[in-house]
């Protein structure tokens, strides 16, 4: 998405998509410029495995941009088998802390 970063929280979250919120999605962007409908790019999400900081990496595409959030199309199944065991746990217990 042209450099840019954005952090946020996950408001919504299904098997290929995901709304990240933000309190102010222009201010987050560190290049200047919002991104269009359309960009691609990677989504980080971050988990608890057990006591241990853990997240999962994969592609994405840009499908809308609000005020407080964005929405993005995720390939969470080109996700390497142990990365979406974690992802299918986190969708099943509704949790962002769990054991593999």
């Amino acid at each position: 998405m042209n450099g840019a970063s954005f952090h946020g929280y996950t408001r919504n979250i299904s098997n290929d998509r995901v709304f990240i919120g933000s309190y102010n999605t222009a201010s987050q962007n560190r290049t200047g410029a919002l991104p269009g409908v359309g960009d691609t790019g990677l989504i980080r999400l971050r988990y608890k495995n057990g006591d241990q900081s853990d997240s999962l990496v994969t592609r994405c595409r840009l499908t809308h941009v609000t005020a407080d959030g964005i929405g993005l199309y995720a390939n969470f199944s080109d996700l390497p088998e142990k990365k979406y065991n974690a992802f299918d746990k986190i969708m099943k217990t509704n949790s962002s802390t769990i054991v593999l």
